[in-house]
């Protein structure tokens, strides 16, 4: 097939190519029977069957899960094909394989159901993370087709899009517009990124630090009625404000306060922070254990950010930790995706510190990073590529881009 392609990566190292004419017919097509398909009747065994795969999922038992939803994502039940999309793009309880998912979802939006627009919000997630120069814009199309379909959780994607300029041109009305929808549907990631947008500025807008602060008036009494009813996510943003002080009154005891309330909602982000915080305060006996203990368990739970910072605590021996265990902690970062980790293991490839030299493997690792946009990689990229006399001109060594 010719024409522009989009690559939907699978699990490994397969993809597969996709054109958008192909993809544009596909769709056509299944909104073509979209009036013949109707409302949905769904069978009451299918019913049965997507409630005990629920269960299980919930419990953790994904194969089981997946094994009673199988059998209907190939029949006719839209539900069953969007919850074993959800399956197959996760890799949980199947093999990972976004592009069956896709396929289910396509056919899933046919349908006139009640998880229509989440279908079509899994679609736009799915080809923002793929890569191929249209892929951007088909995601936003997506997107644009949830919010239609009343997913609200779609308005978040929306307002990062005309943010940020993906698939559209930048647009600081449209965005306002849609975080202001995402956050009255009681996201508070959205209150966030509206603020912090205002704040800093977008590509059609100058940064309205006024604005900014008249929008967190605004909505932090529903931040705070959020972080009250168990919401770590706004408890944590509450926390962020008043820690960096620019929107609202900057306030170390209160962002301690509810920096606390998020980590023991679970939040591992919010366990980093505090943890963060803490280091700059002065030390007292036990704050280098609550320290670490915030770091670990943080890094248990996944966030890549306690990795890097676990790793620098042993780089630089706080708290008596060894040194030789940084490079342990910096290979779990890089494989969580964090440029901080990335940039950290290139510079000891760099200077034979704990590891053999390897400026290949250093320049690899800076590369990756620096495509992350993570400033530190881009630095250390140009560094090496001006000290190797590379491609100090490319456009990842550029440290501007992005």
């Amino acid at each position: 097939m010719s024409g522009n392609r989009h690559i939907i990566p699978f699990s490994g190292k397969k993809a597969l190519a996709v054109t958008v004419a192909a993809t544009v017919l596909v769709a056509t097509a299944f909104y073509a029977t979209v009036s013949t398909n109707g409302g949905h009747v769904p069978d009451p065994t299918v019913l049965s069957d997507l409630k005990q795969a629920r269960k299980y999922g919930k419990s953790g038992d994904w194969a089981q899960s997946a094994q009673l939803i199988a059998p209907h994502a190939r029949g006719r039940n839209p539900q069953a094909k969007l919850e074993y999309a959800l399956l197959q793009s996760r890799g949980w309880g199947v093999a990972r394989n976004r592009e069956q998912a896709r396929q289910l979802l396509l056919q899933a939006v046919a349908y006139d159901f009640a998880g229509r627009g989440r279908a079509a919000f899994e679609l736009g997630r799915l080809y923002k993370s793929a890569s191929g120069e249209d892929c951007i814009r088909i995601a936003l199309e997506w997107f644009l087709k949830a919010a239609q379909w009343n997913y609200t959780k779609a308005h978040l994607e929306l307002g990062a899009a005309y943010r940020k300029g993906l698939g559209t041109d930048p647009d600081l009305h449209e965005a306002l517009n849609h975080y202001r929808i995402a956050a009255a549907n009681g996201s508070a990631t959205a209150i966030w990124s509206m603020i912090e947008m205002v704040r800093t500025g977008t590509g059609d807008s100058e940064p309205n630090l006024p604005m900014a602060r008249s929008l967190a008036r605004e909505h932090m009494p529903r931040l705070i009625e959020q972080a009250r009813s168990g919401n770590a996510y706004a408890a944590r943003t509450i926390a962020r404000f008043h820690l960096d002080g620019r929107v609202v009154p900057h306030d170390r005891k209160k962002a301690g306060r509810w920096f606390k309330e998020a980590a023991g909602l679970g939040d591992p982000a919010a366990m980093h922070d505090l943890a963060q915080m803490l280091m700059k305060e002065p030390q007292e006996s036990d704050t280098g254990r609550a320290i670490l203990d915030l770091m670990r368990e943080s890094a248990r739970r996944g966030y890549a950010g306690a990795m890097t910072a676990m790793g620098r605590l042993h780089l630089k021996q706080r708290f008596g930790l060894s040194r030789a265990d940084a490079v342990d902690w910096f290979r779990q970062g890089v494989a969580a995706g964090h440029g901080g980790s990335m940039e950290e293991l290139a510079r000891l490839y760099m200077a034979g510190d704990l590891l053999e030299p390897n400026p290949g493997e250093a320049r690899r690792l800076a590369a990756t990073g620096a495509k992350l946009h993570h400033k530190g990689s881009r630095r250390l990229l140009l560094e090496i590529d001006t000290k190797s006399g590379g491609a100090a001109q490319s456009a990842d060594a550029d440290p501007k881009r992005g």
